[in-house]
């Protein structure tokens, strides 16, 4: 024979445990809903991040020029920071795989921090380079390079890379916005993006284009 009192007890204990759920739940979505979406767009200038920022359906965003990396290595711990304590729901943007982009990729994926890389041009391993010694982004690409040993990525590895094309695994984005399949492969062989998610685009410039909200280059 079933116990009444016992059955409103557990019927009453069902009722508030799914009250105290119901609100749990609100309260977690009402947290998430205060999350600022910030993007972080990183490039080798102050113009041509902002020229990248165009392709962005937010206003929330900060700029940044590999030509001064402290200020970059500044906002990366306030990036920490707020997104660690639950403020901010923060995206990188990089736009090649020079030097510095592949120690914010570093950075991002030690973080979990998702990040975005979009195709900028097309990489030639026989076109001949200046030596980056008499380049005048010498200085900061050399502490970006020791920025990235310290994050445990060997620079003769990047140098390899840059000097022969030497194929490796180095830091992937979470996502990448490339030409075609063509050039999803050609990631995937020379920098080991195996697990980074594509998306093809077409082939564009970033300097006469524009990428809408719904993915439509204009």
């Amino acid at each position: 024979m079933i116990n009444l009192d016992c059955l409103q007890k557990i019927i009453y204990c069902i009722r508030f445990l799914g009250i105290q759920l119901e609100n749990f739940s609100k309260k977690k979505k009402k947290e998430e809903r205060k999350k600022k979406k910030i993007y972080y767009v990183f490039d080798s200038s102050i113009f041509l991040s902002k020229r990248v920022s165009r392709f962005l359906p937010t206003a929330n965003y900060k700029c940044l020029s590999y030509n001064k990396p402290f200020v970059i290595f500044k906002n990366l711990l306030e990036a920490i920071l707020k997104s660690k304590f639950g403020l901010w729901d923060l995206k990188f943007i990089v736009c090649g795989f020079r030097l510095p982009d592949i120690f914010i990729l570093k950075f991002a994926y030690l973080l979990s921090i998702k990040s975005i890389y979009i195709q900028h041009g097309i990489f030639l391993t026989h076109l001949k380079r200046s030596s980056i010694i008499k380049n005048k982004k010498f200085i900061s690409y050399f502490i970006f390079l020791i920025a990235l040993f310290t994050l445990g990525e060997s620079p003769l590895k990047l140098i390899n890379l840059y000097k022969s094309g030497d194929r490796g695994q180095f830091p992937r984005p979470s996502f990448a916005l490339v030409y075609n399949e063509y050039w999803e492969k050609f990631h995937t062989n020379l920098l080991g993006w195996e697990k980074t998610n594509y998306i093809h685009l077409g082939v564009f410039d970033l300097s006469r284009n524009s990428l809408s909200i719904n993915g439509i280059i204009k």
